[in-house]
């Protein structure tokens, strides 16, 4: 094997798949890790500048979607209420976790316990650390709620428009 030479780049989203392939003990040292993510707010306030957004548009798409380009587009393809929108968006985020969620409520009462516990936890941060992949973590990874930085051993809601929804949801509980 150590002969063998190659070179695999891999482009997935599946934060688990990537902490399977990076904690493989036969591939330590040997792959590299780069997370690609959402726009920083510089570049978001750019590229919103780009699309004729105003100050308080570009304030407004950044504390809803960050600098999540598939919801920034959704705004930019607003051109009439784009608040509207953004709230409109946040409200079926919102409904869709809590689908999710309570779906789990009456399939598995302890599962749904472990993942209200990890939700509640964003309730006043952006990340949590994390020291191995629960079940109840891969389960909100597997349902895009949640992404798994296992460099860093840290949990973050997927976009900032989940973060608002995991939020929204935590209040009636």
């Amino acid at each position: 094997k150590e002969l063998h030479l190659a070179h695999v780049f891999v482009i997935t989203s599946d934060s688990l798949f990537i902490e399977k392939v990076y904690s493989e003990a036969m591939l330590q040292e040997r792959c590299r890790y780069l997370q690609v993510d959402d726009f920083d707010e510089e570049t978001t306030t750019a590229f919103l500048e780009g699309h004729g957004f105003t100050d308080d548009e570009k304030t407004m798409a950044w504390e809803y979607c960050g600098g999540k380009p598939v919801c920034l587009v959704e705004l930019i393809n607003t051109e009439d209420n784009r608040e509207g929108k953004a709230k409109e968006l946040l409200k079926i985020r919102k409904g869709q976790i809590e689908e999710v969620v309570y779906s789990l409520e009456v399939k598995d009462k302890k599962m749904f316990d472990a993942v209200m516990g990890v939700l509640s936890e964003f309730i006043g941060k952006e990340k949590i650390r994390y020291k191995y992949l629960s079940d109840e973590i891969k389960f909100l990874v597997r349902k895009n709620i949640i992404f798994a930085d296992s460099v860093n051993k840290e949990l973050k809601p997927q976009s900032m428009l989940n973060l608002l929804a995991i939020r929204e949801v935590m209040k009636n509980v």
